[in-house]
This record gives C-alpha cells, structure tokens and sequence, in this order.
C-alpha cells in the first residue's frame, strides 16, 4: 500500500511542469511608458526635420547623399522614431552638424532595436528600460 502511494506522489510531481506566460510586455523609456503587448508591427526612421511639416527621410543614405543634405540644412535635426503600430516612440533629437554625429546616433539607435528585438523574443521578460 506504501509504494502505490508514493508511485502516485512522484506522478504528481511530473504535473504542472507546462508554464504558460501571459504577462505583458511595456517599454519604458524617457517616462514614457508603451505598451508592446499587442503590437503587430515594429517600424523605424531616421529623419530630417526640416520643418513641422516636412521631413527628408535618412534611411540607407550613404556620406555624400548625407553631406548632399546636411549642405542644404546646415546644422540639421535629425529625428529617430520607433513606430508601434499607430504609436510613435521618439527615440532622439538631435542637431548634428556632421557624418561622424550621424553615425554616433545610428550606433545609439542600432543597439535600442536590438535591445528590442531581445526583449520581445524573451517569453519571459515583462519589462524593457531602455536606454
């Protein structure tokens, strides 16, 4: 009687092994909190604002076609956004006035998406600080 007891204790403990995680996923960054749970599509920017209205896109551009454009707005804005389905997470401004600035903020902005990327792979993982 003894064995079948402890037989039924150690199936028991087989039991409950499949965890299911449903937390929610959120951003933080710049006190500001996002909400990353239902977010379909991910989508960044590099941008120059060169008016409230008016941007020129940055994206893929190499030194001259960079230069090109920062000969005709000298110091310029440049912009980095995450896009989070129709929420927008402003990742940095800033005035640059050179290739290397640019290629400093790319390299800040690279290593944010990563960060990203991880997170929202990591099943366990609720919470994002970003840098």
């Amino acid at each position: 009687m003894v064995l079948l007891l402890s037989a039924g204790v150690v199936g028991l403990d087989g039991c409950g092994s499949t965890k299911v995680i449903t937390a929610g996923k959120s951003i933080v960054y710049n006190d500001g909190l996002y909400n990353a749970s239902n977010v379909r599509v991910f989508v960044s920017r590099t941008e120059v604002v060169v008016s409230p209205t008016q941007t020129i896109a940055l994206s893929h551009v190499d030194k001259a076609q960079f230069n090109a454009v920062l000969m005709q707005h000298k110091p310029m804005m440049v912009r980095q956004v995450i896009s989070m389905d129709a929420h927008e997470m402003i990742y940095q401004t800033k005035n640059i006035d050179s290739w290397s600035a640019y290629q400093d903020m790319e390299e800040k902005f690279a290593s944010a998406q990563k960060q990203i990327a991880r997170f929202l792979a990591d099943k366990h993982e609720t919470q994002l600080k970003l840098k």
